[in-house]
């Protein structure tokens, strides 16, 4: 054989195969002859991806919000602290004047509850000073025994201490020495009574 004619052999060959290939596959896809059917698979649902990309947007909107929300909380806070910081230079001193009368620090008061007191009653010590500072007392009866109570004042400057009195305290006068922060002190008396 030549090359021409083992060339057409081959050809044919090809088109042969091509012709039973398109047949099988028109059988496989209905095969009516031997009762047997094969459909056809739909083809596929394209994936939606609306309602995960909805979530994530409405996530993203509420961290967005927290944010905010944080965001606002600190702005309130930092303006809360600026009010109620005192300033710097001349208004430093004016508000410090306002607040004690003088432009250099602030005054120590003291009260007491009452200036007569009988035996088993709480003496209460009160005043202001500088804010959130400790506050030192001497109570001293008269016998010169001495007790040594102590407190702080609170974020205005106001403070509160309370002496207890026994039952077998000594009677008389009594004198209530208070210190505070840089050496500011302040004195009274009462009198304790049967």
């Amino acid at each position: 054989m030549n090359d021409t004619a083992l060339m057409g052999v081959m050809i044919v060959a090809i088109l042969l195969g091509a012709v039973g290939a398109a047949g099988a596959i028109a059988n496989y896809q209905d095969d009516s002859v031997a009762g047997n059917s094969h459909p056809i698979p739909p083809p596929p649902i394209p994936f939606d991806d609306s309602d995960i990309l909805q979530a994530l947007t409405d996530f993203e909107l509420s961290l967005i919000d927290q944010r905010n929300e944080y965001t606002r909380e600190i702005v309130q806070t930092r303006k809360l602290l600026q009010d109620a910081q005192i300033g710097t230079g001349d208004s430093q001193k004016d508000k410090l004047n306002e607040q004690t009368g003088t432009g250099t620090s602030p005054k120590l008061t003291i009260h007491l509850d009452s200036n007569e007191y009988i035996r088993g009653e709480i003496i209460w010590i009160s005043g202001t000073s500088d804010p959130s500072t400790p506050v030192e007392a001497t109570v001293t009866n008269p016998n010169l025994g001495k007790r040594y109570p102590n407190a702080s004042t609170d974020i205005r400057g106001d403070f509160k201490i309370g002496v207890f009195t026994d039952f077998d305290s000594p009677l008389g006068t009594y004198t209530v020495f208070v210190r505070s922060q840089g050496e500011i002190s302040q004195t009274l008396s009462f009198n304790l009574k049967q």
